[in-house]
């Protein structure tokens, strides 16, 4: 309500507060908003996940290395067995306790390119999301004199 110049009370539609329409595209524009950040809180969780696997995976090939190196060796007759094979076979590869990453290594003394050194390479495999992934650490063991 408002009075005019004459003092008469008017009723004018303009201080009402806000159309019908406006409230609409208020509400659009805001539903945009929250989509929005929605697609991002999806994007930063897949992307969480992923980056776990990756460091899991590093974890696991860093342990291998670990114990390799503390295992002694002459570089003509590098080491078949290891104490963590868990088959206990001889074998270079083993699954970890989770069953969800495969790892299996080398250990050469052949195509180092440093003298009285041997190479040793950590391959671990997994599925994420539908598809093999894999993480590679080479490592290089100088003998010790």
């Amino acid at each position: 309500m408002h009075r005019n110049k004459s003092g008469i009370i008017e009723n004018r539609m303009n201080d009402r507060g806000f159309s019908l329409l406006e409230v609409v595209i208020a509400l659009g524009i805001f539903s945009i908003g929250i989509l929005a950040i929605a697609g991002l809180q999806i994007t930063a969780t897949s992307g969480n996940a992923k980056a776990r696997y990756r460091t899991e995976a590093a974890t696991l090939a860093q342990d291998v290395v670990e114990r390799l190196l503390a295992i002694d060796y002459v570089r003509d007759s590098v080491p078949l067995r290891t104490e963590f094979n868990t088959a206990g076979n001889g074998a270079r590869a083993y699954t970890d306790p989770s069953g969800r990453y495969n790892i299996d290594w080398t250990v050469s003394g052949a195509d180092t390119p440093i003298d009285r050194a041997i190479t040793i390479n950590v391959t671990v495999r997994w599925w994420a999301y539908g598809f093999p992934r894999r993480y590679n650490l080479n490592f290089i063991k100088t003998e010790e004199i």
